[in-house]
Protein backbone atom coordinates (compact mmCIF):
# COMPACT_ATOMS: atom_id res chain seq x y z
CA UNK A 1 0.00 0.00 0.00
CA UNK A 2 2.88 2.28 0.58
CA UNK A 3 4.10 2.09 -2.74
CA UNK A 4 1.28 2.81 -4.85
CA UNK A 5 0.48 5.60 -2.22
CA UNK A 6 3.50 6.90 -2.97
CA UNK A 7 3.29 6.45 -6.80
CA UNK A 8 -0.41 7.96 -7.07
CA UNK A 9 -0.87 10.22 -3.93
CA UNK A 10 -4.05 8.43 -2.68
CA UNK A 11 -5.31 6.09 -0.30
CA UNK A 12 -5.13 2.76 -1.23
CA UNK A 13 -6.33 -0.39 0.13
CA UNK A 14 -4.97 -3.70 -0.80
CA UNK A 15 -7.32 -6.63 -1.72
CA UNK A 16 -7.18 -10.32 -2.81
CA UNK A 17 -8.16 -9.01 -6.21
CA UNK A 18 -10.17 -6.54 -7.58
CA UNK A 19 -13.34 -8.30 -7.47
CA UNK A 20 -12.93 -8.38 -3.69
CA UNK A 21 -12.05 -4.50 -3.30
CA UNK A 22 -15.57 -4.15 -5.09
CA UNK A 23 -16.84 -6.27 -2.53
CA UNK A 24 -15.50 -4.75 0.10
CA UNK A 25 -16.63 -0.86 -1.51
CA UNK A 26 -20.44 -2.61 -1.46
CA UNK A 27 -20.21 -3.16 2.00
CA UNK A 28 -18.91 0.25 2.52
CA UNK A 29 -21.60 1.59 0.45
CA UNK A 30 -24.33 -0.22 2.09
CA UNK A 31 -25.19 -1.49 -1.67
CA UNK A 32 -27.73 -4.11 -1.52
CA UNK A 33 -30.47 -6.06 -3.90
CA UNK A 34 -33.01 -3.13 -3.99
CA UNK A 35 -30.35 -0.79 -5.47
CA UNK A 36 -29.74 -0.69 -9.16
CA UNK A 37 -26.57 -0.66 -10.39
CA UNK A 38 -24.81 -0.14 -13.66
CA UNK A 39 -22.55 -2.01 -15.65
CA UNK A 40 -21.25 -1.84 -19.33
CA UNK A 41 -22.17 -4.37 -21.95
CA UNK A 42 -19.73 -7.09 -22.45
CA UNK A 43 -18.23 -6.54 -19.20
CA UNK A 44 -16.50 -9.48 -17.61
CA UNK A 45 -18.71 -12.39 -16.05
CA UNK A 46 -16.72 -11.85 -12.76
CA UNK A 47 -18.11 -8.47 -12.60
CA UNK A 48 -21.65 -10.00 -13.30
CA UNK A 49 -21.15 -12.45 -10.40
CA UNK A 50 -19.94 -9.60 -8.11
CA UNK A 51 -22.43 -7.03 -9.21
CA UNK A 52 -25.34 -9.72 -8.83
CA UNK A 53 -24.37 -10.69 -5.29
CA UNK A 54 -24.86 -7.19 -3.74
CA UNK A 55 -27.45 -5.11 -6.32
CA UNK A 56 -29.41 -5.77 -9.41
CA UNK A 57 -27.80 -5.14 -12.71
CA UNK A 58 -28.65 -2.61 -15.84
CA UNK A 59 -26.58 -1.97 -18.69
CA UNK A 60 -28.59 1.70 -19.30
CA UNK A 61 -27.45 4.57 -17.43
CA UNK A 62 -29.94 6.57 -15.65
CA UNK A 63 -29.81 9.30 -12.84
CA UNK A 64 -32.19 6.61 -10.98
CA UNK A 65 -29.87 4.19 -10.19
CA UNK A 66 -27.85 3.85 -6.70
CA UNK A 67 -24.07 3.16 -8.21
CA UNK A 68 -22.08 3.23 -11.86
CA UNK A 69 -19.40 1.14 -12.68
CA UNK A 70 -17.39 2.33 -15.59
CA UNK A 71 -14.99 0.12 -17.34
CA UNK A 72 -11.71 2.07 -18.57
CA UNK A 73 -11.04 -0.75 -20.84
CA UNK A 74 -7.07 -1.30 -21.55
CA UNK A 75 -6.39 2.70 -20.69
CA UNK A 76 -8.94 4.34 -22.78
CA UNK A 77 -11.49 6.48 -20.14
CA UNK A 78 -15.58 6.83 -20.63
CA UNK A 79 -17.49 9.54 -19.46
CA UNK A 80 -20.92 8.82 -17.56
CA UNK A 81 -23.78 11.84 -18.89
CA UNK A 82 -23.53 15.45 -16.81
CA UNK A 83 -27.21 14.50 -15.59
CA UNK A 84 -25.60 11.40 -13.35
CA UNK A 85 -24.40 11.99 -10.15
CA UNK A 86 -24.69 9.20 -7.92
CA UNK A 87 -21.97 6.67 -6.90
CA UNK A 88 -19.30 5.56 -9.56
CA UNK A 89 -16.63 3.34 -9.05
CA UNK A 90 -13.67 3.53 -12.04
CA UNK A 91 -12.65 0.45 -12.93
CA UNK A 92 -9.20 0.45 -14.43
CA UNK A 93 -7.97 -3.03 -13.59
CA UNK A 94 -5.99 -3.44 -16.34
CA UNK A 95 -4.57 0.09 -16.83
CA UNK A 96 -1.28 2.10 -15.79
CA UNK A 97 -1.67 5.45 -14.12
CA UNK A 98 0.92 7.82 -15.62
CA UNK A 99 0.40 10.17 -12.88
CA UNK A 100 -2.03 11.41 -10.26
CA UNK A 101 -4.20 13.71 -12.77
CA UNK A 102 -5.41 9.91 -14.38
CA UNK A 103 -7.44 8.87 -11.46
CA UNK A 104 -11.40 9.77 -11.21
CA UNK A 105 -12.08 10.84 -14.65
CA UNK A 106 -15.60 11.43 -13.78
CA UNK A 107 -15.82 14.19 -11.34
CA UNK A 108 -18.02 12.07 -8.54
CA UNK A 109 -16.28 8.97 -8.18
CA UNK A 110 -14.44 8.44 -4.93
CA UNK A 111 -12.94 5.05 -5.76
CA UNK A 112 -11.02 3.55 -8.41
CA UNK A 113 -9.85 -0.33 -8.98
CA UNK A 114 -6.44 -1.82 -9.83
CA UNK A 115 -5.80 -5.69 -10.94
CA UNK A 116 -2.35 -6.22 -9.92
CA UNK A 117 -2.13 -9.58 -12.00
CA UNK A 118 -2.68 -7.45 -14.99
CA UNK A 119 -0.22 -4.64 -14.42
CA UNK A 120 2.65 -6.39 -12.59
CA UNK A 121 1.98 -10.12 -13.70
CA UNK A 122 1.09 -11.30 -10.11
CA UNK A 123 -0.56 -14.66 -8.92
CA UNK A 124 -3.24 -12.35 -7.15
CA UNK A 125 -3.75 -8.71 -5.77
CA UNK A 126 -5.95 -6.07 -6.14
CA UNK A 127 -5.98 -2.31 -4.98
CA UNK A 128 -8.73 0.18 -4.06
CA UNK A 129 -7.74 3.81 -5.09
CA UNK A 130 -9.87 5.89 -2.57
CA UNK A 131 -10.09 10.15 -1.94
CA UNK A 132 -10.43 9.37 1.67
CA UNK A 133 -9.37 7.71 4.49
CA UNK A 134 -12.65 6.57 5.96
CA UNK A 135 -12.80 3.46 3.38
CA UNK A 136 -9.26 2.18 4.29
CA UNK A 137 -10.40 2.31 7.76
CA UNK A 138 -13.71 0.74 7.47
CA UNK A 139 -11.62 -2.46 6.00
CA UNK A 140 -8.98 -2.49 8.14
CA UNK A 141 -11.68 -3.04 10.98
CA UNK A 142 -13.00 -6.04 8.91
CA UNK A 143 -9.94 -7.79 7.94
CA UNK A 144 -9.74 -10.11 10.90
CA UNK A 145 -12.91 -11.56 10.89
CA UNK A 146 -12.06 -14.46 7.80
CA UNK A 147 -8.77 -15.29 8.51
CA UNK A 148 -9.56 -19.22 7.64
CA UNK A 149 -11.29 -18.43 4.56
CA UNK A 150 -8.41 -15.83 3.30
CA UNK A 151 -6.18 -18.82 3.45
CA UNK A 152 -8.61 -21.16 1.83
CA UNK A 153 -8.88 -18.96 -1.16
CA UNK A 154 -5.87 -18.21 -1.37
CA UNK A 155 -4.71 -22.57 -2.09
CA UNK A 156 -7.50 -22.90 -4.56
CA UNK A 157 -5.78 -19.81 -6.54
CA UNK A 158 -2.69 -21.56 -6.53
CA UNK A 159 -3.75 -24.59 -7.86
CA UNK A 160 -4.06 -26.93 -4.16
CA UNK A 161 -7.44 -28.45 -4.91
CA UNK A 162 -8.33 -27.76 -8.30
CA UNK A 163 -11.44 -25.69 -7.73
CA UNK A 164 -10.98 -22.94 -9.28
CA UNK A 165 -14.51 -22.30 -9.74
CA UNK A 166 -15.29 -22.25 -6.04
CA UNK A 167 -12.47 -19.57 -5.78
CA UNK A 168 -14.35 -17.45 -8.83
CA UNK A 169 -17.27 -17.48 -7.56
CA UNK A 170 -16.47 -16.45 -3.81
CA UNK A 171 -13.92 -14.29 -4.38
CA UNK A 172 -15.91 -11.16 -4.04
CA UNK A 173 -16.29 -11.77 -0.25
CA UNK A 174 -12.62 -12.08 0.52
CA UNK A 175 -10.58 -9.33 2.52
CA UNK A 176 -7.47 -10.51 3.68
CA UNK A 177 -4.00 -11.41 2.32
CA UNK A 178 -2.34 -14.29 3.09
CA UNK A 179 1.49 -13.91 3.56
CA UNK A 180 2.45 -16.00 0.40
CA UNK A 181 -0.29 -13.91 -1.85
CA UNK A 182 1.65 -10.79 -0.35
CA UNK A 183 5.24 -11.96 -1.00
CA UNK A 184 4.37 -12.77 -4.08
CA UNK A 185 2.75 -8.83 -4.78
CA UNK A 186 6.13 -7.18 -3.41
CA UNK A 187 8.65 -9.74 -5.12
CA UNK A 188 6.78 -8.13 -8.20
CA UNK A 189 6.54 -4.61 -7.29
CA UNK A 190 9.14 -2.92 -9.35
CA UNK A 191 7.11 -4.75 -12.89
CA UNK A 192 4.84 -1.43 -13.11
CA UNK A 193 7.79 0.76 -14.23
CA UNK A 194 8.76 -1.96 -16.26
CA UNK A 195 6.00 -2.65 -17.67
CA UNK A 196 4.79 0.59 -18.33
CA UNK A 197 8.15 1.39 -20.39
CA UNK A 198 7.16 -0.86 -22.57
CA UNK A 199 3.90 -0.33 -23.31
CA UNK A 200 4.91 3.09 -24.07
CA UNK A 201 7.33 2.07 -26.78
CA UNK A 202 5.11 -0.73 -28.59
CA UNK A 203 2.25 2.02 -28.57
CA UNK A 204 3.94 4.79 -30.16
CA UNK A 205 5.61 2.15 -32.73
CA UNK A 206 1.81 1.21 -33.12
CA UNK A 207 1.09 5.06 -33.36
CA UNK A 208 3.36 5.48 -36.68
CA UNK A 209 2.64 2.76 -38.25
CA UNK A 210 -1.10 2.03 -38.13
CA UNK A 211 -5.09 3.84 -37.49
CA UNK A 212 -5.48 2.74 -34.06
CA UNK A 213 -7.33 4.87 -31.02
CA UNK A 214 -5.75 7.45 -28.55
CA UNK A 215 -4.73 6.57 -25.51
CA UNK A 216 -5.18 9.57 -23.12
CA UNK A 217 -2.67 11.62 -21.79
CA UNK A 218 -2.22 10.03 -18.43
CA UNK A 219 -3.26 6.25 -18.90
CA UNK A 220 -2.07 3.48 -20.52
CA UNK A 221 -3.27 -0.40 -20.98
CA UNK A 222 -1.82 -4.21 -21.21
CA UNK A 223 -3.66 -4.27 -24.98
CA UNK A 224 -4.22 -1.94 -28.24
CA UNK A 225 -8.05 -2.86 -30.08
CA UNK A 226 -7.96 -3.00 -33.65
CA UNK A 227 -11.48 -2.28 -35.21
CA UNK A 228 -12.32 -5.02 -37.52
CA UNK A 229 -13.58 -2.91 -40.20
CA UNK A 230 -10.20 -1.27 -40.79
CA UNK A 231 -8.01 -4.14 -40.32
CA UNK A 232 -7.82 -7.86 -41.00
CA UNK A 233 -5.06 -10.28 -40.02
CA UNK A 234 -3.01 -13.24 -40.66
CA UNK A 235 -3.65 -16.32 -38.52
CA UNK A 236 -6.84 -14.65 -36.61
CA UNK A 237 -6.69 -17.64 -33.86
CA UNK A 238 -3.44 -15.77 -32.44
CA UNK A 239 -6.24 -12.80 -31.55
CA UNK A 240 -8.74 -12.39 -29.46
CA UNK A 241 -11.98 -10.57 -30.68
CA UNK A 242 -13.62 -8.68 -28.46
CA UNK A 243 -16.56 -5.35 -28.52
CA UNK A 244 -15.07 -2.65 -27.77
CA UNK A 245 -16.94 0.37 -27.47
CA UNK A 246 -14.80 3.40 -29.79
CA UNK A 247 -17.13 6.02 -28.39
CA UNK A 248 -16.05 7.76 -24.94
CA UNK A 249 -19.81 8.86 -23.93
CA UNK A 250 -21.50 5.81 -22.33
CA UNK A 251 -24.90 6.94 -23.53
CA UNK A 252 -23.72 7.17 -27.15
CA UNK A 253 -22.29 3.52 -27.00
CA UNK A 254 -20.84 2.57 -30.26
CA UNK A 255 -19.70 -0.83 -29.42
CA UNK A 256 -17.88 -2.86 -32.96
CA UNK A 257 -15.56 -5.99 -33.00
CA UNK A 258 -12.28 -5.98 -32.56
CA UNK A 259 -9.15 -7.69 -32.33
CA UNK A 260 -6.79 -7.36 -29.41
CA UNK A 261 -3.20 -6.70 -29.87
CA UNK A 262 -1.16 -7.51 -26.59
CA UNK A 263 1.73 -4.59 -26.04
CA UNK A 264 2.69 -5.73 -22.19
CA UNK A 265 5.93 -6.99 -20.73
CA UNK A 266 4.84 -10.60 -20.97
CA UNK A 267 5.10 -10.55 -24.49
CA UNK A 268 8.63 -10.79 -25.69
CA UNK A 269 9.74 -8.32 -28.69
CA UNK A 270 10.20 -11.16 -31.15
CA UNK A 271 6.34 -12.74 -30.75
CA UNK A 272 5.34 -8.77 -30.46
CA UNK A 273 6.85 -8.07 -34.34
CA UNK A 274 5.30 -11.81 -35.66
CA UNK A 275 2.05 -10.24 -34.22
CA UNK A 276 2.52 -6.76 -36.03
CA UNK A 277 3.42 -8.45 -39.30
CA UNK A 278 -0.04 -10.30 -39.01
CA UNK A 279 -1.62 -7.13 -39.30
CA UNK A 280 -3.02 -5.49 -42.68
CA UNK A 281 -5.54 -2.80 -43.93
CA UNK A 282 -8.69 -3.97 -44.68
CA UNK A 283 -10.28 -3.48 -48.57
CA UNK A 284 -13.78 -3.23 -46.99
Amino acid sequence: EDFFEKKFSYPVTLFPSARAGLGGIFDYLNITRKDLCYVPKWSSHCIYNTFGAYSSITNLISKYISLALVVHKWGYNYNTPLYYENNIIEDSVDSIHLSNKAFFPNGNSDFEIISLPKVIGVMTGGLVVSKNLSFKKFISKNRSNNDMFSKYQSNLKWGYGGEFDVWNSLEYKNRNIEIRDLNNICLNLDNYEKNKDIIIRRYNFLKNHFSIISFGADKIGPLVPFDCELYNVKNKNKFMVRNFNFCKDLVSEKFKPAFLLPIHFGIEDSLFKSYTNNIFPSNK
